[in-house]
């Protein structure tokens, strides 16, 4: 599937411009970036309280 994804994008932007595709766990990304929005918020509310 990724593969097809970078064959279709190099159609319109060429290959070597495209990044690297890969797959990845959507729940762990997800949860890692609610995890750093988090901690950015509470570190961005202590330096300003």
């Amino acid at each position: 599937m990724i593969d097809s994804i970078a064959a279709r994008s190099a159609f319109y932007i060429p290959a070597e411009h495209l990044p690297k595709l890969v797959a990845s766990d959507w729940r762990q990304d997800y949860l890692s970036g609610l995890q750093h929005l988090g901690l950015d918020l509470m570190i961005s509310r202590i330096k300003f309280d």
